[in-house]
């Protein structure tokens, strides 16, 4: 990926908050070389807006929970089967183990194309739209990208990935 912002708030255009431009993305090798869902996460560290704030301060961040379990979850993301992928749409379940022999999130709910990378947000607020990451959206078994969708289970590999990002980070 290249030149490409993120805009919180974001309907139908920009949101108050501003523009934040992607200054470096951090993946697992596991994802950019072999496409292993397993690993289909990724942190990016961002440029000040053009008010020169850093995105933290201006709307906060959500957390990360290593090895999470199951839990009651808010997945969050611009569908395109939503408002053609302008508006944000959400949507709540329990998750789920996929199957004994695959770990990966199972999320029953019908999201759509575009809302791929979506988080998986358990303890969310909607007060302060913010909450505790364990997943996100990753892909789907259906040729109508209907449920279930499914997202990685975040583990040890994922918090020496976060890490070495926030370390990175200016």
């Amino acid at each position: 990926m290249q030149n490409w912002r993120f805009q919180p708030g974001y309907q139908f255009g920009p949101g108050p908050a501003g523009t934040f431009p992607a200054f470096q993305p951090w993946a697992q090798s596991g994802w950019t070389n072999n496409n292993d869902r397993h690993y289909d996460y990724a942190f990016v560290i961002t440029q000040n807006n053009q008010f020169g704030q850093r995105i933290v301060d201006r709307v906060g961040g959500n957390g990360l929970i290593i090895n999470p379990g199951r839990p009651f979850v808010t997945a969050i993301g611009y569908p395109s089967n939503f408002q053609a992928g302008e508006q944000q749409a959400a949507c709540q379940a329990t998750l789920k183990r996929r199957s004994i022999f695959n770990s990966d999130q199972e999320l029953n709910c019908f999201m759509g194309a575009g809302a791929s990378g979506q988080p998986w947000l358990k303890d969310y607020s909607d007060s302060s739209g913010v909450g505790w990451a364990v997943s996100d959206n990753s892909y789907t078994l259906r040729a109508d990208h209907g449920p279930p969708e499914y997202g990685p289970y975040y583990d040890e590999d994922t918090e020496v990935l976060f890490r070495a990002a926030e370390n990175a980070s200016p």
